[in-house]
Order: structure tokens, then sequence, then C-alpha cells
């Protein structure tokens, strides 16, 4: 669902911090190495958080 619907995503130092108080709609997974996504409801939409370690 999440890779034909429409979002906004944002690149985050940390995600556990930015998921804080955060209506998860798809928990934390690693789509490559050194990735980190995860999605959230707000305002009724899906919002993507990244998070990348160098």
């Amino acid at each position: 669902m999440m890779r034909t619907l429409p979002h906004v995503a944002y690149l985050v130092d940390n995600i556990e911090e930015a998921l804080e108080g955060r209506e998860i709609l798809v928990d934390t997974f690693s789509p490559g190495d050194g990735v980190r996504v995860a999605f959230i409801k707000h305002n009724g939409a899906p919002v993507e958080f990244m998070e990348i370690s160098s």
C-alpha cells in the first residue's frame, strides 16, 4: 500500500525519537544496508521517516 500511495518523506537523525508519541502505520524496517524506515499517520495522511547511517 505505501508503495503506491503518495506520501511525504523526511530524513531523520534518530528514527526512534521521531516515532515517539506518533501513530505508527508500518513499524521500523530496513529496506537496505544502513537504512531504516517507518511510516506514521499524521493528520490522516501517511508520512515516512527515513534514517540513514553513514
